[in-house]
């Protein structure tokens, strides 16, 4: 009877084995295989946190700071006139136009320059002043003046200063002059005008720019206008009579001074 017993207790033991295997082999049949999963190194893994590797930090340089250089303005600078000079001449030596050397010192292409007569050189672009434009006004017929002499360059403010220095060998038409000198500032003599008291005979000044104590003479003869020496072009001598009076006149015909014949 016991022996029968343990036959059973073993038997029963083998078939839940069996049956268990089968229902094993079962479910592995219906779910396939098992994938072993293995974490990437981004992934996120539950259980204890990585120590951190700490990342030293750079030190950032900064630029050193310039310090902004502000340009400086330049000024005109000043040239005093030599022997021999000529305005062309003397803006080619300064690197500049002979139309920016004219309009910084109000001269004309034509004017004559004294040795001693100092100029602005201009270091930049001149521009010519613009006049205004007049507003329209009706026309009236108003009666024609005739101008006797070429209007006049205007000459800076400030007292003139030019006198008749002498004259140089009266009577001799070869040698016969008349010395002007100009003890105050620079002016120009365009327009100005040299005759005889009491006669129509006058001799009118071409664009003469005068500097201070700088003379010039005028000839009575014909001859080539240099800055220094001018010619009336008479063909006889002018200043004959003793005591005559020779009058300097301004371009507006303002007497400026007066020499008597010696």
């Amino acid at each position: 009877m016991k022996a029968r017993r343990w036959v059973l207790f073993i038997g029963l033991n083998v078939a839940v084995s069996v049956v268990t295997t089968l229902i094993v082999l079962s479910l592995r049949e219906e779910l396939g295989p098992v994938a072993v999963v293995t974490p990437s190194p981004g992934a996120l893994v539950l259980g204890r946190a990585p120590t951190p590797t700490p990342i030293a930090p750079t030190a950032i340089n900064p630029e050193p700071a310039v310090e902004a250089i502000q340009p400086t303005a330049a000024e005109p600078s000043q040239y005093t006139v030599q022997q021999g000079d000529t305005l062309g001449g003397i803006a080619l030596l300064h690197g500049i136009s002979l139309q920016n050397l004219l309009l910084a010192n109000n001269l004309a292409e034509d004017d004559f320059i004294q040795p001693g007569q100092v100029l602005i050189i201009p270091l930049g672009e001149v521009v010519a002043p613009t006049p205004p434009t007049p507003s329209p006004i009706p026309a009236t017929p108003t009666p024609s003046t005739p101008t006797p002499f070429p209007s006049a360059t205007p000459t800076p403010p400030g007292p003139v200063e030019v006198r008749i220095k002498e004259i140089l060998a009266a009577g001799n038409l070869a040698r016969e002059g008349i010395v002007l000198i100009n003890r105050g500032r620079t002016v120009n003599l365009f327009g100005w005008t040299l005759s005889a008291a009491g006669t129509d005979e006058a001799y009118v000044f071409p664009r003469l720019t005068l500097a201070q104590e700088v003379p010039v003479t005028v000839y009575t003869m014909a001859g080539e206008n240099t800055p220094q020496a001018l010619h009336w072009g008479l063909g006889e001598a002018l200043w004959v009579v003793p005591g005559m009076n020779v009058e300097l006149r301004d371009a507006e015909g303002d007497l400026v001074a007066t020499f008597a014949v010696p």
